[in-house]
Parts: C-alpha cells; structure tokens; sequence
C-alpha cells in the first residue's frame, strides 16, 4: 500500500517531498479507512450504527506500522506500531523496528563535526 500511496502523494503534489508529509498524510488516509470501512459495515450514517461499527473495526491491511486498526473499550488502538527516525541526507528516515526500516541505524549518532 505504501508505493501507491506515495505515488498518488507525488501526481497531486510534484513539488513537495513525500517524507516530510508521510507522517501526517499516513495517518489521515488511516483515519478515511476507518470511517469508511464503519459507514459501509453500519449502511448507515445513524450516530448508534456508526459507533457499533466503529467499536467493530478490524483492518489488518493498512499504511502505518503496527498491527491490524482495531479499538479497546476506551476507544484506543492498542495494535499501533512506533518508529524511530533518524534524519538522512536531509530527510527522514525510519531506521527502527528493522521491518519497517529504509535504512539501519546509526548509533552512537557521531558528533556535530563528524557528519557529512
């Protein structure tokens, strides 16, 4: 899912770097597929059916790292992965968990006047 949505990002937005809008861009495209998937599980724009469906979402196929988007009882995902990112050739870049990583990371991060 990624390659083809970093493409559409660049059809719609030539001039501007997809890592820098990854983030941000990642997680409301997350956002549009829960909603979606809610309102066509409901059939429905009830308040009662959405909340129901929402409560019942299960999307093992999506965007972002970490398992599939589904809901506790106090309405968290508790499946979301964490990345760690380190700048590279002057964009970001994730390095950790190693299955999610462009890149290994580097550590200990040289000082000031060792990098390139």
């Amino acid at each position: 899912m990624g390659p083809a949505f970093e493409r559409a990002f660049h059809a719609q937005f030539p001039n501007d770097k997809f890592e820098y809008h990854a983030f941000n861009a990642g997680f409301t495209l997350e956002a549009i597929m829960v909603a979606a998937d809610a309102f066509k599980r409901a059939n429905s724009a009830a308040p009662q059916a959405l909340a129901e469906a929402l409560r019942a979402t299960n999307i093992a196929e999506h965007l972002m790292i970490g398992g599939p988007i589904k809901f506790d009882d106090k309405g968290q995902n508790t499946a979301i992965g964490s990345a760690a990112i380190q700048n590279r050739n002057q964009l970001p870049a994730v390095v950790l968990p190693a299955d999610a990583a462009t890149t290994p990371p580097v550590f200990p991060v040289p000082g000031w006047q060792q990098r390139s």
